[in-house]
């Protein structure tokens, strides 16, 4: 065994140990465990950094053919890996957070604990978690095409951060496995490994919610008709692009009807005014339109312009996914079609 495949298996007897009525023991990829008052299961270890929907769908393949229980085991798992395990009664441990779900014959374990760094983890640990001016790195690196080389400037002015907050990012992204360092001093880039991975990272850490929401009820004839009034908000010179849901559905398209638009506007406009300009008005019951203001107005950086209707513009294909797959109703569908096209992302 390498140091860092004994180190893994140190963490993990640690975790498994905390949980009640279980004694573990490993011999090599093989891990073994002994249910007090009887009953042994066996699993097959297979180690992955970061557990992205791809990887868990890879994993689930694995086992179908070897035939043989699995452990995942892994440092961070993402909320769309963790459907896909579920949905094939696979078997995992998160080292990250201690969370347990072991499933075999006459055993099923499920231990969800929370993150124990939350609050208490070294002040470099929390600087780069990817939320806000961070998340802006994650979203340049997802917004730019699978294969681009990542070069240190161009990454911290493209994200609009210090080359200090880049590097730290990417060092914990190489860390775990996202991407992969090539070359080093001045010359040093970057390469993506793992895109899917650096997906359900910032989905998992990005703050979506709005500072301040505003429901608005303006008249239309059609949900597509109200997208085409929107394009009235920058005509103000006001920062704006459609968000969630009815953008990940103008990226990559499947419901029939369009959602419910939810609008980041640019936070120095009031949204009482915004709404005036489109003619429509403030409502707390019946609203057919959101008006959305974030701090610092991260979601609005990366925003481009729709080719559905001219003059509309929407959030990145990446931030997209990340506010729809957090949605309600259809919404985590739309997301789960966009996420092929962000992930695969060709330029």
């Amino acid at each position: 065994m390498g140091e860092i495949v004994q180190s893994v298996h140190q963490e993990l007897l640690q975790t498994l140990g905390r949980v009640e009525g279980l004694n573990a023991q490993h011999r090599g990829d093989v891990l073994t465990l002994n249910q007090v008052g009887g009953g042994q299961t066996s699993y097959r270890i297979t180690y992955s950094r970061v557990m992205s929907r791809e990887k868990a769908a890879l994993a689930i393949a694995d086992s179908n053919r070897a035939g043989s229980d699995q452990l995942i085991v892994t440092r961070k798992l993402g909320a769309s890996a963790i459907s896909e395990l579920r949905a094939a009664g696979m078997s995992w441990v998160e080292l990250s957070t201690g969370s347990v779900r072991l499933v075999g014959r006459g055993l099923l374990i499920d231990v969800v604990r929370p993150n124990p760094y939350r609050g208490g983890a070294p002040r470099e640990s929390v600087r780069v978690r990817l939320r806000g001016r961070s998340g802006w790195i994650a979203e340049t690196l997802l917004v730019w095409p699978a294969g681009r080389t990542i070069k240190l400037p161009e990454l911290a002015a493209e994200a609009g951060v210090s080359a200090g907050l880049a590097s730290r990012v990417l060092k914990r992204l190489a860390d775990l496995g996202v991407v992969e360092v090539r070359g080093a001093g001045p010359h040093r880039t970057w390469v993506h490994v793992d895109r899917g991975g650096l997906l359900d990272l910032w989905a998992g850490e990005e703050s979506v919610e709005p500072v301040t929401s505003v429901g608005v009820y303006l008249w239309s004839r059609t949900p597509r008709e109200l997208l085409t009034k929107l394009v009235r908000i920058g005509e103000g010179d006001v920062l704006w692009a459609l968000g969630g849901a009815a953008a990940a559905n103008l990226h990559e398209p499947l419901l029939t009807v369009d959602p419910t638009p939810e609008v980041w506007i640019q936070s120095s406009f009031p949204a009482e005014s915004i709404a005036r300009q489109l003619g429509g008005s403030v409502v707390d019951q019946g609203a057919n339109l959101h008006l959305q203001q974030s701090y610092q107005d991260y979601p609005l950086r990366h925003s481009i312009e729709a080719t559905e209707v001219e003059g509309l513009r929407v959030v990145s294909p990446a931030r997209a996914y990340v506010e729809a797959a957090t949605g309600s109703g259809r919404a985590a569908d739309v997301a789960q079609r966009l996420r092929k096209k962000v992930v695969d992302a060709r330029g």
